[in-house]
């Protein structure tokens, strides 16, 4: 997350399908994932942390819509599934 925005990311393992998925769950109106998916090539798995930042929950988890949005799907708030809540 300190790195340059222009950094790029080399994915070790194709993940990004599905990725994708779960991101279009909590974002549907987020263009910046439909455009990723658009340019998407399962060949050529790269992108950039400045893209990373739009499109990928995982680096957003701590940022109101985002805890809004697990919130109202009652997905779990902390990285091993326990949001204290069950």
């Amino acid at each position: 997350m300190v790195l340059p925005p222009e950094t790029l990311i080399y994915a070790g393992h194709d993940y990004v399908r599905d990725s994708l998925a779960f991101a279009e769950y909590l974002e549907p109106g987020n263009e910046d994932i439909k455009r990723f998916r658009a340019a998407y090539d399962p060949r050529d798995v790269y992108s950039t942390l400045a893209e990373e930042l739009k499109i990928n929950p995982y680096l957003r988890f701590n940022e109101e819509p985002i805890v809004a949005l697990l919130k109202e799907k009652d997905l779990p708030m902390r990285p091993n599934g326990n949001d204290g809540n069950r």
